[in-house]
């Protein structure tokens, strides 16, 4: 294979990557409660990228967070959310809202996991999301290969979804929180 060739098929899988980040974002854009909410987006996610493990961390001590995970009740979601300390969870992320792609040393990060399964990561993805500018948690991705995340790939992509994930989140709040007001005030 020549060298315009190697060009041109790795401008199609980047295509082909950036089309499925475009269709996860999309799939998310018109929910408005917070179980549909993270359910599309983990599922999308795993399914479209075929990662192992896709999961949602929030810090425990953030009020947002918790009507979240009072609100976003289901067995897939037990399984994919998980509370985390704030000073372990700055500790591993800071805040910075760019991702953070890891291979080696991941013992710091399994802080991060859901108790609820059993997880084999090598390598791992971390996107922070924020909520109206305070950073609440993260997206995480976990695989077996230890080559599948490492430190110095490109993470645009990933960035920009963290954002619209951030935005949408943003607007399911402002829903939830405005549905809850309606039903205590019809009372």
């Amino acid at each position: 294979m020549d060298e315009i060739d190697e060009l041109l098929e790795t401008l199609e899988q980047n295509e082909a990557v950036e089309k499925k980040f475009f269709e996860v974002e999309v799939s998310i854009l018109s929910i408005l409660n917070f179980k549909d909410f993270f359910e599309n987006l983990l599922s999308e996610i795993k399914e479209k990228f075929l990662i192992p493990y896709v999961w949602v961390s929030f810090i425990d001590d953030n009020d947002d967070a918790k009507m979240i995970l009072e609100f976003a009740s289901s067995e897939l979601l037990n399984q994919r959310l998980s509370l985390i300390d704030k000073n372990a969870f700055m500790t591993i992320v800071g805040s910075n809202t760019r991702p953070i792609l890891v291979n080696k040393d991941l013992q710091p990060y399994y802080k991060m996991l859901p108790q609820s399964e059993g997880y084999l990561i090598r390598s791992m993805a971390i996107a922070p999301i924020t909520l109206d500018g305070d950073i609440i948690g993260s997206l995480n991705f976990g695989d077996t290969f230890d080559s599948r995340y490492f430190p110095g790939m490109d993470t645009s992509l990933l960035e920009r979804l963290a954002v619209k994930v951030s935005i949408c989140l943003s607007n399911v709040m402002a829903h939830e929180k405005m549905k809850k007001r309606a039903e205590r005030n019809s009372y």
